[in-house]
């Protein structure tokens, strides 16, 4: 059976695992899991030198990542019997499209989908480099506009000695930019740990300076063939300084370079997606969830099925209170052989349990 630990700030003991997957995705990668372990409630195993991740969010429960390491089959086989003997069902999450036909192969009742929000934004790395072509003019015209504005800036590679400035250069970024999505909210609340512990972690970072404090900040890891920018943040207020920042931190790597660099998601911001796509990516990467089919999928909403003794209906809001009860009645969770606490997200409510028990039945 395997025993599964909570990732927290021991999860640079699963880096050399997440480094060899051939999964290329930015959450495939120390600085992601790091950076985003208090938003998504990720567990993970070490069977025969073989790395199984766990993870749950808002949006999604118990899905496993493809194992990483040298006993890839025998992991695919832990996982099954763990998710059916804990889930009753079983699905990965962060899926490529070539795994994922695999996995469709294997288990021929297999389902996928996926979000477009979560799609990683791929480029060439030599694009970066200058900005070369016609296609790159506007890129072009705003850094030449920043380097005509400000001559004296300057961008290099960061250090502790920065950490100092960097903290009260993410406070003036804070102050500058309203917050609504989510995911931008809580970057914020840990991005400045993230940065704290980024040689710790093996994570690379560039500074951009004017008038000796800081106006941009980027970070990001070179996993396999692909550098992955995990922070990008500069202040609006200097016009052109994005694209300078972008080109500049790319540059930190022509000593060694990657072929490609991962930009990351859009989360569904609009702006965020055109400014992406402005930068001309060769591929938008779908991540797939695949979701392995039981007996009980055959059956659609609404459910009534009735004999002598028994009914069974779907679940309403009228059913919230007595559903309760029945989750939390410790006696009863003997006999059930699961502990609903080890995958708790929020308070122990009827809204709470009702809502988990409706993204079961039809996500």
């Amino acid at each position: 059976m395997l025993k599964f630990k909570k990732l927290n700030k021991n999860a640079i003991d699963i880096k050399k695992y997440l480094d060899s997957s051939k999964i290329s995705f930015c959450d495939i990668s120390i600085g992601a899991k790091y950076l985003w372990r208090n938003d998504f409630k990720i567990d993970y195993a070490i069977i025969d030198d073989t790395l199984i991740l766990k993870e749950s969010s808002k949006d999604y429960l118990n899905a496993f990542y493809y194992p990483m390491g040298k006993n890839i089959d025998n992991a695919l086989k832990e996982i099954e019997t763990y998710a059916k003997e804990n889930y009753g069902e079983l699905t990965f999450c962060c899926i490529d499209n070539v795994t994922c036909a695999e996995l469709v192969s294997k288990y021929d009742s297999a389902s996928v989908y996926n979000d477009r929000n979560w799609s990683d934004y791929i480029y060439n790395y030599q694009d970066f480099i200058g900005f070369r072509g016609k296609r790159f003019s506007g890129q072009r015209n705003h850094i030449n506009k920043f380097k005509k504005t400000y001559p004296d800036y300057i961008f290099t590679k960061l250090t502790k000695e920065h950490l100092p400035a960097v903290k009260l250069f993410l406070k003036n970024y804070a102050r500058e930019n309203e917050f609504s999505m989510w995911t931008e909210i809580e970057e914020n609340k840990n991005i400045y740990e993230y940065v704290e512990n980024f040689e710790r972690l093996c994570q690379t970072g560039g500074v951009l300076m004017q008038d000796n404090k800081v106006i941009g900040l980027s970070v990001g890891e070179v996993v396999g063939d692909a550098l992955i920018v995990h922070v990008e943040k500069a202040l609006k207020s200097y016009s052109g300084i994005y694209p300078t920042l972008a080109s500049s931190f790319a540059g930190l790597f022509i000593d060694n370079p990657p072929k490609y660099i991962n930009r990351e998601e859009d989360c569904g911001d609009m702006g965020l997606r055109i400014s992406k796509l402005q930068y001309h990516p060769i591929e938008v990467k779908e991540k797939n969830f695949v979701k392995v089919k039981t007996l009980f999928d055959k059956i659609s909403a609404p459910v009534f099925i009735k004999t002598d003794r028994l009914t069974i209906t779907d679940i309403t809001p009228n059913d919230k209170g007595a559903y309760y009860k029945l989750y939390i009645d410790k006696e009863l969770n003997k006999y059930w052989g699961y502990d609903y606490k080890k995958d708790l997200i929020g308070e122990e409510t009827p809204d709470y349990f009702y809502s988990f028990q409706f993204l079961l039945l039809y996500n």
